[in-house]
C-alpha cells in the first residue's frame, strides 16, 4: 500500500475485507465490516455474522475490549441509530468513547438513513463518509440489500448455461454438460449468495433436480472465514401457472419430484378469485365505488369458458336481445287475445317497454303500415281519445286508405299530450330493462376469450382458493399450507407477451418482497427467463458460455419476439467478463425501462 497504508482508505478496505465474510450469511441483515484504529494501530475488528447476532460495530469493540476512548471507527456502512433485534450501533460507539468514525456508505433504509450520522455528530462526534473507488466498493457488496430496502422487492439475478451460437439444450432435451465444472462451481456461488431459486414447472418435470446449495461444489477460496454453520439454503419458488405439477390435487403428484424432498417449497398457481380476507370486516363503500366492484366482479367470476353451455359465439348483445324478444313474444300472446280483428303479430320489441305501449299495439290491427301517420295509429288514437264508433274500428281492421280526416284530427289532438307521456314513461322503461339485463348477461367464451386474447382453453384452470389453509395474505397473493415442505403461493393471471394467461411474476416479486428476501435467483428454461428479462425483473443476468455450437434445431437460451428495429432491441448497458478455463462469464446489468410497472 505504500504511503496509503495509513490512509482512510486502507482501513476502509480491511473493513470491507471483514464485512466479506458475511456477505453468505447475514441475509436480511446487510453485510457489514468494523475495524477500530488508534494511533495507527488496530485495536480491534469485525463483521456482522447474520441476523439476530451482534453488529460489526459491537464485534469490533469486543475483540478492543472496549478500550477504544478517543479512536477512530472504519464502519462499511452507516451505524445503525434505532433498537431492533440488537441494540444501536451508534449509541454502542458513542458510550465506547469513539472521537472519529468513517462510513463506506450510508444506509438507504428508513429506520437508519441518516439519523445513525446524526446522532454521532449530536455527540460531537467526527463524521466522514467516504467517496470515490472505496465508497462504490461498499455500496456493491450491499446493492441487493439496497435494491430491496428501496423497492420492496429483491433484488434478482437471471442465470443461462449455453454453448456458443445461444443454445441451452439440443432438441432431444440433453444439456448436460454445455458449460465446464469451473462455470458451475460459479453457480454454486450464485445459489449461495440467494434467498430464493425461482423455476418453472417444465425444469422439474424435464431435469428433477434439487436446486440447492452443494457446499462442496462452491469455490474454497469462498468458504475461507465463512462460518459454514451459519449457512441456509435458498427458498424454492416453482411457477407452475396452471397447477400442471398437482394433477389429482394430492401431495402424493409431487412424491417423484426431488426437490420437494427437503427445504421449503412454494408451488405459484394462478388464480381468477378474489385475494380479500372473506373474514375481514366490510369496508364502507360509496355508491359509485360499489357500481365499479359489481362491474368488475361481474367479469372476474364468470364461469370456467371451457365448462360453459353453448358453442361460445353468442355475445352480451344478443344475449339482451333474446331475452327482450322472448318477453315480446309473451305480451304479444295476451295482445292477440284482445285484438280479434287481427291475427298479424304486433310489434314485440314495442310491447315489451310499456304497458301503455303493449295496450296501443294490441288495439292496433295492421303492422304494415310503420309511419306514425298511418290509419293503425290514428285509430288506436282515437280509441285511447274515447271513440268507441264501431264504423271508425271496422276501417282500423281493413284499410287504411277509408279512414275520416275528422277522426284523424280528433285523435291528433287528444292523444298529442298522453303520446308524449307515455313515450318518456316508455323510454324510461326501456332503459331501466337494459340496465337489469346487461350486467346478469353471462360473458361468452369467445367474447371473454377476446377480451383477454388467449384461448378459452387456457383459462380452464383458475385454483380455487382453500380459505382452510391460508396462512398469509397479501394485496395480490395468499399462500396456503399443504405440509411442512410444500405451500402453495397463489397470485392473479397476467397476460404474457405469448397471448396467454400466466401467474403474475409481480405479484411473485410483491410476495418475496414480504418475506425479506434479499436475492432472488432465475434457472429455468427460455420462456420463464424471457419473461423475467421482458417485465424489467432482472438487475443483473449471468451468462456462462462454452466454445461449442449446438445448430439451429437446438432450444435456444432466449425467447424474446423480434423487435421491429434494432433500436428496439432489449439492451444491456454494462457488461463484465470472467473467464472459467475454456469457458467465459459474462455479468450483464438490463438497461432499465422508463416504463412504470402496473
Amino acid at each position: 500500500m505504500g504511503k496509503q497504508k495509513h490512509s482512510d482508505e486502507y482501513y476502509l478496505e480491511m473493513a470491507l475485507a471483514e464485512a466479506q465474510k458475511g456477505r453468505f450469511t447475514t441475509s436480511p441483515n446487510p453485510a457489514v465490516g468494523c475495524v477500530i484504529v488508534r494511533d495507527s494501530k488496530i485495536l480491534g475488528m469485525g463483521y456482522h455474522h447474520c441476523a439476530g447476532q451482534p453488529h460489526a460495530e459491537i464485534m469490533a469493540l469486543r475483540a478492543a475490549d472496549y478500550q477504544v476512548n478517543n479512536a477512530t471507527a472504519y464502519v462499511t456502512l452507516e451505524p445503525c441509530s434505532h433498537y431492533g433485534r440488537t441494540p444501536p450501533c451508534a449509541k454502542a460507539l458513542i458510550d465506547a468513547g469513539i472521537s472519529r468514525v468513517v462510513i463506506g456508505s450510508t444506509d438507504p433504509n428508513p429506520k437508519v438513513s441518516g439519523r445513525g450520522i446524526k446522532m454521532l455528530e449530536e455527540s460531537g462526534i467526527e463524521v466522514k463518509i467516504a467517496s470515490g473507488k472505496i465508497a462504490k466498493k461498499c455500496v456493491k457488496l450491499n446493492r441487493a440489500f439496497f435494491k430491496s430496502i428501496k423497492s420492496g422487492r429483491p433484488f434478482t439475478i437471471l442465470k443461462y448455461g449455453m454453448s456458443l451460437d445461444g443454445k441451452v439444450a439440443l432438441s432431444t432435451g440433453e444439456s448436460k454438460w454445455i458449460t465446464n465444472n469451473a462455470c458451475r462451481s460459479d453457480v454454486q456461488r450464485l445459489r449461495l449468495w440467494s434467498d430464493a431459486l425461482i423455476t418453472s414447472h417444465k425444469t422439474i418435470t424435464s431435469d428433477n433436480p434439487k436446486l440447492n446449495v452443494r457446499l462442496e461444489d462452491v469455490p474454497i477460496k469462498l468458504l475461507t472465514g465463512l462460518d459454514t454453520t451459519l449457512i441456509t439454503q435458498p427458498i424454492k419458488v416453482i411457477i407452475d401457472s396452471h397447477a400442471q405439477l398437482l394433477p389429482n390435487y394430492s401431495l402424493k403428484d409431487l412424491d417423484k419430484y426431488a426437490i420437494f424432498t427437503s427445504g421449503e417449497n412454494y408451488i405459484v398457481v394462478g388464480t381468477n378469485e378474489s385475494f380479500a380476507d372473506p373474514n375481514a370486516a366490510p369496508k364502507r363503500t360509496s355508491k359509485v365505488k360499489k357500481a365499479a366492484q359489481t362491474s368488475s366482479q361481474a367479469d372476474a367470476t364468470t364461469d370456467c369458458m371451457c365448462c360453459a353451455a353453448g358453442d361460445g359465439t353468442e355475445s352480451k348483445a344478443s344475449a339482451a336481445t333474446k331475452s327482450r324478444k322472448a318477453k315480446g313474444a309473451s305480451s304479444s300472446k295476451s295482445a292477440d287475445a284482445k285484438a280479434t280483428a287481427s291475427k298479424t303479430t304486433a310489434d314485440k320489441s314495442t310491447a315489451t317497454k310499456s304497458t301503455a305501449t303493449k295496450a296501443a299495439a294490441a288495439k292496433s290491427s295492421s303492422t304494415k303500415a310503420t309511419s306514425a301517420k298511418s290509419s293503425s295509429t290514428k285509430a288506436t288514437s282515437a280509441k285511447s281519445s274515447g271513440t268507441k264508433a264501431t264504423a271508425t274500428k271496422s276501417i282500423a281492421a281493413k284499410s287504411s286508405a277509408t279512414k275520416s280526416t275528422a277522426a284523424k284530427a280528433t285523435a291528433d289532438k287528444a292523444s298529442k299530450s298522453r303520446k308524449a307521456a307515455t313515450t318518456k314513461k316508455a323510454d324510461r322503461k326501456r332503459v331501466e330493462v337494459s340496465a337489469s339485463i346487461e350486467p346478469k348477461a353471462k360473458t361468452t367464451k369467445s367474447a371473454l376469450a377476446a377480451k383477454n386474447k388467449v384461448a378459452p382453453k387456457e383459462m380452464c384452470v383458475s385454483w380455487h382458493i382453500n380459505q382452510d389453509k391460508v396462512i398469509a395474505r397479501g394485496a395480490n397473493f395468499v399462500v396456503e399450507q399443504w405440509s411442512e415442505r410444500v405451500k402453495i403461493l397463489v397470485v392473479p393471471f397476467a397476460l404474457g407477451t405469448d397471448g396467454k394467461e400466466h401467474a403474475s411474476l409481480n405479484a411473485v416479486m410483491d410476495f418475496l418482497g414480504s418475506k425479506d428476501i434479499r436475492v432472488a435467483m432465475v434457472e429455468a428454461g427460455s420462456n420463464l427467463g424471457s419473461s423475467f428479462l421482458e417485465q424489467d425483473l432482472v438487475d443483473e443476468c449471468y451468462c456462462y458460455i462454452a466454445p461449442m455450437l449446438l445448430g439451429q434445431n437446438a432450444k435456444s437460451a432466449f425467447a424474446i419476439a423480434e423487435p421491429k428495429r434494432l433500436a428496439n432491441a432489449m439492451k444491456f448497458d454494462k457488461c463484465k467478463v470472467r473467464t472459467f478455463g475454456d469457458n467465459i462469464g459474462l455479468v450483464l446489468t438490463k438497461k432499465r425501462s422508463s416504463k412504470k410497472k402496473a
